[in-house]
């Protein structure tokens, strides 16, 4: 395809000035005379145009320059004289000068200066379009981590904030925005100039944590050094998830194990006790070894409804309960085994309680868990001479809410219990704990919307606090403001 070229020059005499150089190449050429309107539209190749003599309209030249360089290739022409002038031109988009008079040679050059620049420009949008359809997040960061550009998936994630250091683009929280990432890859790649790799966990402009793994390697330019440092980081969160899960699947097999163990260890003794009683006709062995039994069965019941909730993700089977009745039956199911180690249960609940939207077998099962929580608590406390556990149950001021609450005398919890009780598998209680109970718990009760809080002290009790939707809309509500397993603990 013909090159196509627009000649405006400064007055008649130039008019044929290009003609004569320009006749045995391959290109369209369109003059404008002097006078003439400037032309609707500039889709030409290259426009050369004359610089004016007279200062004024050359000084209005310039600001033409500035107006048009995002629409066409304009290359000056002038007198030596006007270098200065022409040279502004330049500062305000002018791609190219031509000095008169003109020699065949340096039309050429400048030809072959165009067709190196369309190349590269080819070259540079086709790296950009690499860049903003990677499937990766790519940042280019200066030294001191502030983000000087980011691509299109970047941009749509976490948001552009140019000029902002990455660590106060990825993270949302104030107390670690303040200062680089622990074991920041790119404050390696600025103080070594190798490439780094880490594992990082971000959040998102949505509020979502965001598991990357993340390549950083310094940018050189011609000279050999480097000022900038390119960041690639790929979402490995599903796969973190997993391995994730796998790794928590390992730790409650060797988990359960022991605690299977244990309850059958208990199990044998109490078969023990049972066949001596039947040796003996003594009927109180026989009744020790019975009970025996009994408590290791509701156990291993209680321990094998847990692991079914942790493993298998299950829609929710909503019906509507009267509270009442629904906390009075679980307070009745757990009232024979509290009560038969000596330990005070009473409840207090509102007669104004009314229906309210659960789960009814998971949300038992909660409950459950944290009444043998509190029982455990007040056996495992030789200090005091009696203990007592309280089940409390009404509604919140507004009516929208059921607010359930379980007191109880027992050992109280130290803080870093407190923080780390609704995590996985983590038990204060040794061997004898799967910490999987109060995961469940707390899993449940955000699974219904609903909040629980913690108070205690050593030595001073637990207080469980739970506030549950009573309607199933707003249940749906503050599940999808709240995120899963999040406690309140004081």
């Amino acid at each position: 395809m013909a090159l196509s070229i627009m000649w405006i020059p400064r007055d008649k005499e130039h008019l044929p000035l290009l003609s004569s150089f320009l006749k045995d190449k391959d290109v369209n050429l369109h003059v404008y005379p002097p006078g003439s309107a400037e032309p609707f539209t500039w889709d030409a190749d290259i426009v050369i145009w004359q610089m004016p003599s007279d200062p004024v309209l050359a000084k209005a030249l310039q600001d033409r320059v500035r107006s048009l360089s995002d629409h066409c290739n304009i290359v000056i022409l002038g007198e030596p004289k006007q270098e200065e002038a022409m040279l502004r031109c330049m500062d305000r988009g002018a791609v190219d000068l031509l000095f008169t008079p003109l020699k065949s040679w340096e039309i050429h050059a400048l030809l072959r200066r165009h067709f190196l620049r369309v190349k590269n420009e080819q070259e540079l949008l086709r790296m950009e379009r690499f860049f903003h359809n990677s499937p990766c997040y790519i940042t280019i960061q200066g030294k001191e981590c502030n983000i000087r550009a980011v691509n299109r998936r970047f941009q749509k994630d976490f948001g552009v904030k140019a000029g902002l250091p990455c660590y106060m683009v990825y993270r949302d929280d104030p107390q670690v925005r303040s200062a680089p990432c622990p074991s920041c890859p790119l404050k390696k790649t600025i103080q070594d100039g190798n490439p780094h790799q880490s594992e990082m966990l971000m959040i998102n402009r949505k509020g979502e944590e965001v598991q990357l793994l993340v390549w950083t390697a310094p940018v050189y330019d011609e000279s050999g050094s480097f000022n900038e440092v390119m960041m690639v980081s790929t979402d490995i969160t599903n796969f973190y998830r997993e391995r994730e899960h796998l790794s928590h699947l390992g730790l409650m097999i060797s988990t359960l194990s022991h605690s299977i163990k244990g309850l059958l260890t208990g199990m044998d003794g109490g078969i023990y006790l049972m066949s001596s009683g039947f040796r003996k006709n003594s009927t109180e062995d026989m009744e020790e070894g019975f009970e025996a039994v009994k408590h290791i069965t509701d156990r291993l019941r209680s321990l094998v409804l847990d692991i079914l909730l942790y493993a298998k993700d299950r829609p929710m089977d909503w019906e509507r309960m009267d509270a009442m009745s629904f906390l009075e039956d679980v307070f009745q199911t757990m009232a024979p085994r509290i009560r038969i180690q000596g330990i005070s249960f009473v409840s207090y609940f509102d007669s104004g309680l009314d229906f309210f939207d659960v789960d009814a077998g998971i949300f038992r099962t909660a409950l459950i868990n944290l009444l043998e929580n509190a029982l455990d608590a007040c056996m495992a406390d030789a200090t005091k001479e009696s203990h007592r556990i309280e089940m409390h149950g009404q509604e919140s001021d507004d009516g929208s809410e059921i607010l359930i609450e379980i007191r109880d005398t027992g050992i109280g919890m130290d803080e870093e219990t407190r923080r780390r009780m609704f995590t996985i598998f983590f038990s204060s209680k040794g061997r004898s704990g799967t910490g999987l109970g109060l995961f469940i718990t707390s899993r449940v009760i955000h699974q219904h919307g609903g909040e629980i809080r913690v108070t205690s002290s050593p030595g001073e009790g637990t207080v469980f606090t739970l506030r549950i939707p009573k309607a199933r809309l707003e249940i749906v509500e503050k599940s999808e403001e709240r995120t899963q397993g999040s406690v309140l603990g004081s």
